[in-house]
């Protein structure tokens, strides 16, 4: 083949080769494209994400509310258990 027979297609695959990278860029680019095409091609469904456990300081305030919850617990268990009606005699024998 002579070189003027070539060209329209050697322009044909130039054009080519330059245009794809540009069209995918800019349709990869637009986040609408992108998450479209994410959820359509979607083959790992993760499930929903569970609540985070406590850190650092979390977990202080935690513990001490959990001991503060039980002496209260226990002071009024205390106080339920003997009625503030009922007065204790004491028996000389």
């Amino acid at each position: 083949m002579s070189g003027t027979l070539r060209f329209p297609l050697e322009a044909f695959k130039f054009s080519l080769y330059l245009s794809i990278p540009v069209i995918a860029t800019i349709v990869y680019a637009d986040p609408s494209n992108m998450e479209r095409i994410v959820d359509a091609t979607k083959y790992i469904i993760y499930p929903k994400e569970a609540p985070r456990p406590p850190i650092g300081d979390e977990i202080n305030d935690t513990v001490i509310f959990q001991k503060l919850k039980a002496h209260q617990d226990r002071s009024r268990s205390d106080t339920a258990a003997t009625p503030p009606t009922a007065a204790k005699r004491f028996y000389f024998f």
